[in-house]
């Protein structure tokens, strides 16, 4: 009995519909999960659509270079390295993303319910918020 798996996974187009709904499922998930901290769920979805593309560039980065590049070929120092370039950017991305986009839509949200809040995590410049941790 042969369990592989093909790698032809049909047309372009399911392929893109599995797509799809793979990253749509990822962000009803991450939605749900961060909709207990925040004001309601589609709050929640309009905050994670930012860091989507970054979850995603990292995902088939990874996927698509990452594994066939390094991985099956037995570069495992190389993967390793990739992987960690990677996730460095990202991070960075990330806090970017977080900085510009997030949070400043999270304290909008915040101060209509309470005018005097202050988020201390938002003082100083652009700098001292992409070093400082939370």
């Amino acid at each position: 009995m042969d369990l592989k798996v093909p790698l032809n996974l049909g047309s372009k187009s399911l392929r893109t519909i599995q797509h799809s709904g793979f990253w749509l499922l990822v962000l009803i998930a991450l939605a749900w999960i961060y909709s207990f901290n925040l004001p309601g769920f589609w709050f929640s979805v309009g905050i994670i659509l930012p860091f989507l593309p970054l979850h995603m560039g990292y995902f088939y980065a990874v996927a698509y270079i990452g594994f066939p590049w390094f991985l099956y070929s037995r570069q495992y120092f190389r993967f390793f390295l990739f992987v960690a370039v990677c996730l460095a950017l990202c991070v960075i991305a990330f806090r970017l993303v977080e900085i510009f986009i997030a949070d400043p839509i999270i304290v909008e949200a915040i101060r209509k319910e309470d005018p005097d809040y202050v988020w201390h995590k938002l003082d100083g410049s652009v700098y001292d918020q992409l070093l400082r941790r939370a």
